[in-house]
């Protein structure tokens, strides 16, 4: 369980971080 939701949470994060990344590039 704990691993499963730590798992997601760095999907997550490396999602935002790539959104973010990409983000900056176009501004």
């Amino acid at each position: 369980m704990v691993s499963a939701i730590f798992i997601l949470g760095g999907e997550l994060n490396a999602a935002i971080s790539r959104y973010l990344e990409a983000r900056a590039r176009v501004g």
